[in-house]
Formats: structure tokens, sequence, C-alpha cells
């Protein structure tokens, strides 16, 4: 059952049912079972847009965001994989659409008990279109507003922090500044879902005294540089920052600044465009995150042949061009695309004219201990000594005495090698 409590001051208004009506669910709702323990999120793969479905232990099901209308039936083909029959909650970040694109195909198939809206005045096809549909369809649709709480049976939360009344205007996108932005909860795991919240929402939201602190961060805007301020990132702390977004996409997100701002506020980058979906999972403590579907070929070690390596410029690339580094350095790689090679360095990405590499094999090592101790010094990037969690993968590239170089997340580092095992 989901239980619907407001901050007793914000009343939030009900569109197509009764309040009573909203709070019964089907029996059977949820077309999967669980295993009762873990909660699962997955950040769908749909090119330039915005779709993520949360599983609770006990097999609900919530879409959040639907991409553009040509992924809708690869969302809705997702769900169904997933074992979704019915929706138990959709929701709608904004009416933009590269978020609501595809939700009346899901809806066809996959039928909606209720779905959560900003109901923020924006008139579009689209919108109007999906507007009509829910109203044909008879389908409950809930007004989100700050200190709305939905609880799930299973003591898994959703505690919206915005948009209030009045909306935000005069912004650079109106739409965007007011989007849906939630906590999931569940027990002493959290996300922040963001949407595609503005600088002018992430102001409103540090000066609103409301819980942000999130171990998971879905990253606003597909990594624009309009959000993910510092001050934003510093509230809300986290481990994970998940990136949605396309591949080339016209637009050039994720923006280097908003990464860079990211990287330097300590937090795992994960990204849609070059790890597909995204699985975050976890039975009430620390989440494991990593792409639904692993890569083909594990990362492997490489060094630099020459004092200077070619580097494309590009989505994603953060190095200058014609970067010179000394013979013998080492980098990861992991992808290439035809002759070039997919490269970190120094927390950096680029792509790396393959002739200008010698691949070296090196084995992935994980951790055995619960943390994992990283000695600080030259080239050391990760944010905090001893962050790293139990069965974590790095990769390994030589040792010094007792230490193992790794890279893990983008990151560098040298661990103590008896926290780290074959």
């Amino acid at each position: 059952m989901i239980r619907v409590r407001v901050h007793p001051h914000r009343p939030v208004l009900l569109r197509g049912a009764s309040l009573a009506a909203l709070l019964v669910l089907v029996p059977g709702a949820a077309a999967q079972a669980q295993d009762g323990k873990t909660l699962r999120v997955r950040f769908l793969d749909v090119g330039q847009g915005d779709a993520a479905l949360i599983r609770t232990p006990a097999g609900r099901s919530i879409l959040v965001d639907a991409s553009t209308p040509d992924r809708g039936v690869g969302i809705r083909d997702a769900l169904k994989r997933a074992g979704v029959g019915t929706l138990d909650l959709a929701v709608i970040s904004h009416p933009h659409l590269d978020h609501i694109g595809g939700m009346k195909t899901v809806f066809t198939g996959i039928r909606p008990l209720s779905l959560l809206d900003p109901a923020f005045p924006q008139v579009s096809r689209v919108y109007s279109d999906l507007t009509k549909y829910l109203q044909d369809q008879k389908i409950p649709v809930r007004v989100a507003r700050r200190g709305m709480v939905l609880s799930f049976d299973t003591g898994v939360r959703l505690e919206v922090v915005a948009p209030e009344m009045p909306f935000l205007s005069g912004t650079r996108s109106d739409a965007n500044a007011n989007s849906v932005v939630f906590r999931l909860v569940y027990s002493r795991f959290t996300a922040l879902f963001t949407g595609n919240a503005e600088a002018e929402t992430e102001e409103r939201l540090l000066h609103s005294g409301q819980a942000m602190a999130s171990r998971v961060l879905k990253v606003a805007h597909h990594g624009s540089r309009y959000a993910s301020s510092g001050a934003m990132l510093k509230t809300v702390g986290g481990r994970v920052a998940v990136i949605s977004c396309g591949k080339d996409n016209e637009y050039g997100h994720p923006h280097t600044e908003s990464v860079d701002r990211v990287w330097k506020a300590g937090l795992e980058i994960r990204r849609t465009d070059l790890e597909g979906t995204i699985v975050t999972t976890s039975t009430g403590g620390e989440p494991a995150v990593g792409p639904e579907i692993a890569p083909a070929t594990a990362p492997i070690a490489a060094r630099a042949a020459s004092t200077r390596v070619t580097l494309r410029t590009g989505p994603g690339t953060r190095f200058t061009v014609g970067t010179t580094v000394p013979a013998g350095q080492w980098y990861v790689t992991d992808m290439t695309s035809s002759g070039w090679v997919r490269v970190r360095y120094d927390n950096r990405f680029g792509w790396a004219w393959a002739s200008g590499l010698k691949k070296e094999t090196k084995p992935l090592i994980r951790v055995t201990a619960g943390t994992l101790t990283i000695r600080t010094g030259a080239g050391s990037t990760f944010p905090a000594i001893g962050k790293a969690y139990l069965g974590a993968r790095f990769t390994k590239a030589g040792t010094s005495g007792t230490w193992t170089r790794i890279w893990f997340g983008g990151r560098e580092g040298w661990a103590y090698t008896g926290s780290v095992a074959p």
C-alpha cells in the first residue's frame, strides 16, 4: 500500500480521483516478487533523455520519466523484462519531450495506478496528448508539492522537496526550474532525483532546510552546466553521481564544467552514454552501483609509447589536444573506436590514437576488506582515505613495496596490498 502524507500547511490538489481511491492498490500490483530485502533502481539507457525504474523490496514499481517518443517501446520492453506488469506510480519530473515523450506508449502496455505531476502550466502537444490520455483512461493524477511523502509498504518512501508555490519564474527555463525533485529513502540508503533542476531550483532548495543528503545523486539536466553547483553538491554529499545522456548528443551533455564540479565533490561518476543502463541496489545500507551489462572485456592498462600522445576532441574529452606525457606513463583504457582508444589519466577522459599507446594486460583486483586504505601523495586522486567497499573491483597497474597502484571510478591511488586480491 502507498500512503500519502503531506505537510499540513501545503495542501496537494488531486485530479481524476478522490484521495481514498488513490490509497487503494490493486492486489498483486507487484508483478514480480522481489527478495524482500533489496531495493533496485535502474537508470535506463534511453539516449538523450531520462527514464528510471525503481523496484521496492516487495516488488512495487515506480517509473520516473520516459524519455522521447521513439524510446517508448524500448522502455516498455525493459519494464516487462524486469517483471513489471503494473506501475504503482509514474512520475513526471517536468513536461519536456525528452522526459515524457515515451510515457503514453509505456502506459498502453503497462498501466500506472497513479501519476505524480508538477502541474506546471506548459503548453505543448505531447503534454496535452498525455493529459487527455490520462483523463480518458481515468488514471488518477497527483500534484507534486514540497512536503509530500509517499510511503510504501516496505519502508521505502519518496520525499518530495520541490516544486513549491509560487512557481519559480523568469529563469532560463521555468519548466526545468520547477521540476519535481524527490529523495528516495530506504533505511540508510538515499537517492536524490533532480529532474532538470536549474541553479534557481538549487538555490531555493539550499535555503529550504529540507533533508537532501543522499548516497546516490541523479545529476540534474543530463549534466548541464546550469545545475550541480558546488554548494548543492556539498549539501547532497553522496558517493555516486549518475548522468543520463545520449552519445555524441547535440547539446554537448554532460558539460565539462558540471563534470568537473562533481569530480571535485568526490563523487564517482556513472554515465549511461558510456556504460548503458546503470543499476543501483541496496538492502538499506551502502549501494552497489554498476552497469546492467558488464563490459565484454575487462579494462586494460596501457602506457604511452612516445612523449606526445595525440588526443581527439569531442563529447567527454577533457584533455588539451596534443597533451605531452612522459614516455612510459600509465593510462587505463576501456574501449576502442576506429583506431582511437578511450583513456583515463589524471582523473580526465579522452581519446588517444592507438599507435601512441602500448597495451599491457593487467589483472583486475578486488577489495577483501570493508574499506581500502589509500595512500596520499602525488597522483592520488581518491577523495578520502579508505574510501572503498568490500568486493569493489579495481584495475591494477604496478606495485611499489607493499603498495599497489590502482584505478577505480576514474580515480587513481595506491592501495595497501594486504587489502586486495586477484
